[in-house]
């Protein structure tokens, strides 16, 4: 195994529940680690994405844009008539792996928070049937389909839904996510894994689902749920973490936990598999991963000019007829008014699908839950598929 280690699942600020990673520590760290790149997957949204790219590239880090998909038990047009709990979902993670991977990341996002919203934004296999070329998925922590199957000690149907994406993805683009965390129904996880490894000769990949910085960062983070949910500690049903593990850790520190993994692609660079293997390391002839976020970064395109539309838009929105506009947009504004948003220059936001010459507010074009952006640059829909 080389020497180097990159996380693959790992939470910014941009994780609004419990997310505690600040994007500019990160990047320090992972540089003293002398890692070469480090993912982004924060749950069910890409807000993070502009801002992460340019801090690791500052930083000499590669960054590798993904998120932490919510997944629809089924479809994910079934809502409240169909029963469904506020919690039932599943994770799965998805790396772009080229600029078509950040283009279709961004699709699937916007959709599902504009088809698949119940409670959080849900994608299915629908969707990602139709939008996983330049990706990379990873099976997930203990929330992913496959681990809660081998968890309810549904090996069938665990193997059945790995073969399922293994088909979506590809053999090469696919990989069964193990982590060593210390709780107990992570080792049985991981013991289903492995079989399911051998039997159907699908990689597997190291990562440690980082929620904060350091060690010591555990106990503010479990702090950081309580003001999140309205909690105290001494609530026996409070949201918290039973390990006090998911923390950046160096490459020294992380490589003997996987030492009971032989062959895992433990974050991509043991050299074994072509898929991270080229998601850590190369280019092929393409702009990097986050190359779709440099151009929009310092070329916003034409449309830019509808910032004073949008400016007005944002004044009066409470006046506009309903019949004039389409009604997403005056819920994205709605949005945007409520959160405060200023209109400066500064931080570009991907605005996409124009509708009857207004540029429509998509999901993750926005970020609808996100207060501190500085500004927003319309971008021409081209740039991001």
């Amino acid at each position: 195994m080389s020497s180097s280690f990159v996380h693959l699942h790992l939470h910014t600020q941009f994780s609004l529940l419990d997310g505690a990673n600040q994007i500019e520590p990160l990047m320090q760290q992972i540089k003293s680690f002398g890692q070469p790149a480090v993912a982004m997957t924060d749950h069910g949204n890409m807000f993070g994405a502009i801002e992460f790219y340019r801090k690791a590239k500052d930083a000499g880090v590669k960054p590798i844009i993904g998120c932490e998909a919510y997944m629809a038990l089924g479809s994910r047009h079934a809502k409240k008539d169909s029963g469904l709990a506020h919690n039932d979902y599943y994770h799965l993670i998805l790396l772009a792996r080229n600029l078509t991977g950040y283009q279709n990341l961004i699709k699937l996002s916007s959709k599902a928070y504009l088809e698949g919203f119940y409670y959080k934004p849900r994608m299915d296999k629908e969707l990602l049937k139709e939008h996983h070329e330049g990706l990379i998925a990873l099976s997930g922590c203990l929330s992913g389909e496959i681990p809660y199957l081998i968890g309810q000690k549904d090996m069938a149907g665990a193997m059945a839904v790995a073969g399922e994406f293994q088909e979506i993805f590809g053999k090469e683009h696919f990989y069964l996510e193990v982590q060593a965390n210390g709780l107990d129904h992570q080792r049985i996880a991981n013991a289903g894994l492995i079989e399911i490894h051998k039997k159907l000769n699908i990689p597997m990949a190291g990562t440690n689902d980082c929620h904060y910085l350091k060690k010591e960062d555990s106990h503010p983070h479990e702090l950081m749920l309580c003001l999140q949910t309205g909690k105290t500690l001494s609530d026996p049903n409070r949201m918290k973490f039973d390990t006090d593990q998911l923390y950046v850790k160096s490459t020294e520190e992380i490589t003997p936990a996987f030492a009971e993994f032989p062959g895992a692609g433990i974050g991509g660079m043991d050299g074994t598999h072509d898929g991270l293997d080229h998601l850590v390391l190369a280019h092929r002839g393409e702009r990097a991963l986050g190359g779709a976020a440099e151009a929009l970064a310092h070329d916003p395109g034409p449309q830019a000019a509808r910032r004073p539309e949008l400016r007005r838009l944002l004044r009066a929105h409470r006046q506009v007829a309903h019949d004039d506009v389409d009604p997403r947009i005056l819920e994205r504004l709605h949005d945007i008014d409520r959160l405060a948003f200023r209109l400066d220059d500064g931080l570009p936001v991907v605005l996409a699908e124009p509708v009857e010459g207004v540029t429509a507010l998509h999901g993750d074009a926005l970020g609808r839950h996100v207060a501190d952006l500085d500004g927003v640059v319309l971008a021409r829909e081209d740039r991001v598929g």
